[in-house]
């Protein structure tokens, strides 16, 4: 099962608590994110039965979710990096030889 790190954050916040019980904007005030990304990862927590949401807004670490936490605590989640891939635009068969002299085109290079 893949989770993104908001949930992560929940889960480990949730471990870290005194007795797995915390408030939800307690999460949401250490999370430092947007308030609808943090309901939909609390409510996608809920729906896979890591987190029980009470109805004073208490949150609460399941078995599932604290096994989750426990088997996955070294692992690395894997996330595809878009940001991290070169545009093809970029890219050229063309390459420069080492020790050459290089002129960038200075049209290119102001906007």
């Amino acid at each position: 099962m893949i989770l993104n790190n908001i949930e992560i954050f929940i889960l480990k916040e949730l471990f870290q608590s005194s007795k797995s019980k915390l408030y939800a904007f307690t999460i949401f005030k250490k999370a430092n994110v947007h308030i609808s990304e943090f309901n939909k990862s609390m409510s996608s927590l809920v729906s896979k039965g890591m987190i029980q949401d009470n109805d004073d807004l208490v949150l609460s670490l399941t078995v599932s979710g604290k096994d989750w936490l426990l088997s996955n605590e070294n692992k690395k989640v894997s996330v595809n990096k878009e940001w991290l891939e070169i545009p093809s635009s970029f890219k050229t068969d063309t390459k420069i030889e080492l020790n050459s002299f290089y002129i960038p085109n200075a049209d290119l290079l102001s906007d």
